[in-house]
């Protein structure tokens, strides 16, 4: 066959070239996905990590609870038995107590995924710290806290 024998085309060089180029070229659309899928990890692994420090400081206020709520016995029962660092530690966990309140009342409610880690940042960009405060255990307690692994307190 001869040159002559092949249908006319519509397409020059410089034409044929960008078609080619044009389906070589890489999707504009995937290096959206690719960031948004890397945004999205990012993002998952912030809300676990989140979700791990919520854990660990409610057990640490569970035992900080269990000890004002030890104060506070005796001190119904005689106001004299009770220090001034108790008091203070009392105080102080009346107040972390009251910044957990919003977030247990919103556990109330049945949601599709765990929002306490959402509700901590929203808190946190408003300027209200929903994170209690860890105490510092009047010294009478500091034996009854258990330990972790490592020997620490919780």
């Amino acid at each position: 066959m001869s040159q002559n024998d092949l249908p006319p085309s519509n397409f020059d060089d410089d034409r044929l070239r960008e078609v080619i180029d044009y389906a070589l070229r890489e999707d504009p659309e995937a290096e959206e996905r690719r960031g948004l899928k890397k945004r999205s990890k990012r993002l998952w692994k912030g809300v676990k990590t989140t979700a791990r420090k919520v854990k660990k400081t409610a057990k640490r206020e569970r035992e900080e609870t269990i000890i004002a709520a030890q104060i506070l016995r005796r001190y119904m029962r005689d106001k004299d038995s009770v220090s001034a660092e108790e008091l203070a530690f009392l105080k102080d966990q009346s107040i972390d107590i009251m910044r957990i309140l919003p977030i247990v009342a919103v556990q109330a409610f049945p949601a599709p995924v765990p929002i306490t880690p959402f509700l901590i940042a929203l808190g946190s960009k408003i300027g209200i710290n929903l994170v209690p405060k860890e105490q510092v255990h009047p010294d009478e307690y500091r034996e009854r806290v258990p330990k972790d692994n490592q020997g620490r307190q919780n």
